[in-house]
């Protein structure tokens, strides 16, 4: 499980270096790894930040998809502060894609949860 958590803080480091190629590398394989051991709480975190890069790339439909993935983990687990993350980040995408009935759900439903 450590192999997996620091492949994803090293994919965020690279995100925030800009390095959006090397980050995806890192957390596909950060993802790799808390599956394989059947760790769905930091698969969620991973996929978030799947979905944050995959923005940042341009990719709005697999941003989505990532967040979207991430979500349903979270919210089967229960656990509200990774679940609040996931809420603002996709209202955040929804209102940058002028999606604003949907951002305001999802802000929503964050701000019950924060």
């Amino acid at each position: 499980m450590q192999e997996g958590v620091a492949l994803g803080y090293l994919a965020g480091l690279e995100v925030s270096r800009g390095h959006l190629e090397e980050a995806t590398r890192l957390v596909d394989q950060a993802l790799e790894v808390h599956r394989d051991l059947g760790n769905r709480h930091h698969e969620a975190l991973n996929l978030a930040l799947s979905g944050e890069i995959e923005e940042a790339r341009g990719c709005v439909e697999d941003a989505r998809s990532s967040l979207e993935s991430a979500l349903a983990l979270q919210r089967a687990s229960g656990d509200p502060t990774p679940l609040g993350f996931s809420l603002s980040r996709l209202a955040i995408l929804e209102i940058r894609q002028g999606r604003l009935d949907q951002a305001e759900c999802y802000g929503d439903e964050a701000l019950e949860i924060i």
